[in-house]
């Protein structure tokens, strides 16, 4: 605990975010306190909700004061709530993420998910429990945001570039609108970082990082994997270039 404390005091001095997982052995409010700006995976098994429901079962009701301070207070919640149900699953026939994407994934990552699976599948019981948090985790994501939380969109340990897409597409499926859910992974990191004048929307004179679709997302956040081209930083990169780059990462990743 003392440690952490005292890494915080030093971030405040010099004026530096205080970002992670919340310590198990220091409260919620206690790493809120201490200056924690953004807090990560609902800072593990929903330690974020059941500070305020007071207990395992979440209570929206006790939780809405809870969530209005955290707004208030400007401390961003990064849930990653793809990662939360994929944990105990990835690389089996329970999980969503598609063998195609698996395809992306280099030795070390699907290494380090099948000591998990090696793990977990003598652990039924805990793998009910993951998925009950995983579960509870979608509708404390959607509070937050509806009571102004700032919500970043997060990858633990899944598939570069894919995961995003998933997390936003999970965001709408628990509530959030696609606008809201589209900022979590655009807008609202450049806001946290606070580059909103350079990064995070389109405009005259902000960096031209752009993703270009052939769909409207808002109309069905699926849209977002409809990828035409991608301008990175004034360079256009159209379908084939991307094909070219995907190819060339499967193959990486074979190795």
């Amino acid at each position: 605990m003392s440690v952490f404390f005292a890494i915080a005091d030093e971030a405040r001095r010099q004026n530096l975010p205080v970002a992670g997982h919340v310590p198990l052995k220091v409260a919620i409010q206690e790493g809120i306190d201490a200056g924690m700006t953004t807090i990560e995976h609902l800072s593990e098994d929903g330690r974020v909700w059941k500070a305020c429901s007071g207990g395992t079962g979440y209570r929206a009701d006790a939780c809405r004061s809870f969530f209005e301070m955290l707004a208030r207070r400007r401390v961003w919640q990064t849930p990653t709530l793809v990662a939360n149900s994929e944990l105990a699953v990835i690389g089996t026939s329970a999980s969503r993420i598609s063998s195609d994407h698996l395809a992306y994934a280099n030795k070390s990552f699907r290494d380090m998910h099948a000591g998990n699976q090696s793990f977990f599948v003598t652990k039924p019981e805990i793998v009910r429990i993951l998925n009950d948090l995983a579960e509870v985790a979608k509708t404390a994501t959607r509070d937050m945001a509806a009571a102004g939380v700032g919500i970043l969109a997060g990858c633990d340990a899944l598939i570069a570039g894919f995961c995003v897409h998933d997390e936003i597409a999970t965001m709408v499926s628990a509530g959030m609108s696609p606008l809201s859910a589209l900022q979590a992974a655009t807008l609202n990191p450049a806001r946290y970082l606070g580059m909103e004048q350079t990064l995070g929307s389109i405009a005259v004179g902000k960096r031209a990082d752009l993703v270009l679709l052939d769909a409207n997302p808002l109309t069905d956040v699926a849209n977002v994997r409809r990828i035409r081209a991608v301008v990175l930083g004034g360079r256009l990169l159209d379908r084939t270039a991307l094909d070219t780059l995907l190819a060339q990462a499967r193959a990486a990743a074979a190795q």
